[in-house]
C-alpha cells in the first residue's frame, strides 16, 4: 500500500511539473525580428534609419540593421531574394535596367505596374511605398558657366560644349548608358574630358578646373555648391525613385509592417533629400540623428 501511494505521489508530481513546463513553453513569445539591409551611401542609411525608427515605434517588432553593404543591387538583391535580409531600399531604374534586364524606359505608371508586378512573380517581392524623391543621373555647370552661355537644358549645353570642358567617374565614361549614350542623343563634343572621383567634382568646378560635371539629382553637395543643374530636355536618364522592397513572407508574418511602410509613401522630395544627404556628408551628422529629427519635424515620430 505505501509503494502504492509513493507511486502516485511520484506520478502526481511527474504531472505537476508536465503541466508546469507545459505553460512556461506556452508563455514563450517567439521575437518579433527583420533584418534591413542598406548600401553604403549617406541616403541610404538616412532611409534606413527612417524605417528603422517607424517600424520600432509603431509595432512589436525589433529591427536588426545590416548596413554599409559596399555592390549596391549585386549584393542586396541576392541578399533578399535568399533571406538574409527581408526588406532594404531599392531605385526603380536600378530594378527595371539591372535587375529585371529590361531595355526600354516605358512612362512613370507603366514601369511602376509592370515593376512591382514582375518582382512579385519573379521574386516573391512586394514594393511598399516610393518614398518620393528621384535620385537620377543629371548634369550640372558652374553658375557663371550658365550665366555667360544662357544654359537651362541639356541641349543648351550640347550647343556650346566645343568650348567647355566635362568631368566625371571614370565609371561614367566607360557606360554605354553613360557619356557614350549622352554624346549619341546630344551630340555632345567638349573640348577636354577628365575622370574625376564622385568627392572631387564639385571642388574640381569650384576651382575652374571643368565647366560641366555628371551629377546624382540628390547629391548633398548641390545644396551649398556654385553650380546650374540642367534641364535632361530629352530625357535620356531613366528615373529612379526610391522604395522599400521587402519579402512577401515578412507581410504575411507581419501585416502591420505595410501601414508603416506606406508612411514613407511620397515623404521625401528632391530637395528634402538633397538637404539631408548635405547633413551627413558635408556637415558630418550622424545618419540615425538626421532621419529622427527629419522625421520628429513631419510630425510622424514621437521627442
Amino acid at each position: 500500500m505505501k509503494k502504492k501511494r509513493k507511486l502516485q505521489g511520484i506520478l502526481m508530481v511527474l504531472a505537476a511539473l508536465a503541466v508546469l513546463s507545459g505553460l512556461c513553453g506556452c508563455g514563450k513569445k517567439k521575437e518579433k525580428k527583420i533584418i534591413l539591409g542598406y548600401d553604403n551611401t549617406a541616403e541610404e542609411a538616412i532611409l534606413a534609419g527612417m524605417l528603422v525608427n517607424l517600424i520600432e515605434q509603431d509595432t512589436d517588432i525589433s529591427v536588426e540593421v545590416m548596413g554599409d553593404l559596399s555592390g549596391g543591387e549585386t549584393v542586396l538583391h541576392p541578399a533578399i531574394t535568399s533571406g538574409e535580409i527581408d526588406l532594404y531600399p531599392e531605385y526603380t531604374g536600378t530594378a527595371w535596367l539591372t535587375i529585371l534586364k529590361h531595355e526600354e524606359i516605358p512612362d512613370r505608371e507603366t514601369l511602376n505596374e509592370q515593376l512591382f508586378k514582375e518582382y512579385e512573380e519573379n521574386y516573391d517581392l512586394k514594393w511598399v511605398g516610393l518614398y518620393g524623391f528621384n535620385n537620377s543621373y543629371g548634369l550640372a555647370v558652374a553658375d557663371d558657366v550658365a550665366e555667360k552661355y544662357g544654359l537651362k537644358t541639356f541641349s543648351d549645353l550640347a550647343a556650346v560644349s566645343s568650348e567647355l570642358s566635362f568631368g566625371a567617374e571614370p565609371g561614367f565614361f566607360e557606360r554605354d548608358d553613360g557619356y557614350k549614350g549622352l554624346c549619341e542623343v546630344y551630340g555632345f563634343q567638349f573640348a577636354d574630358t577628365s575622370d574625376l572621383t564622385f568627392s572631387l567634382k564639385y571642388d574640381a568646378v569650384a576651382q575652374k578646373k571643368v565647366d560641366a560635371v555628371n551629377i546624382f539629382t540628390t547629391d548633398g553637395r548641390l545644396a551649398l555648391s556654385n553650380v546650374t543643374v540642367l534641364e535632361d530636355d530629352k530625357h535620356y536618364f531613366p528615373e529612379y525613385r526610391c522604395g522599400t522592397v521587402i519579402r512577401k513572407e515578412i507581410l504575411e508574418d507581419y501585416p502591420e509592417l505595410t501601414a508603416v511602410l506606406e508612411k514613407m509613401d511620397g515623404l521625401v522630395q528632391d530637395a528634402d533629400m538633397s538637404a539631408l544627404n548635405k547633413k551627413v556628408e558635408v556637415d558630418g551628422e550622424e545618419p540615425e540623428d538626421v532621419a529622427k529629427a527629419f522625421l520628429i519635424e513631419k510630425g510622424l515620430l514621437k521627442e
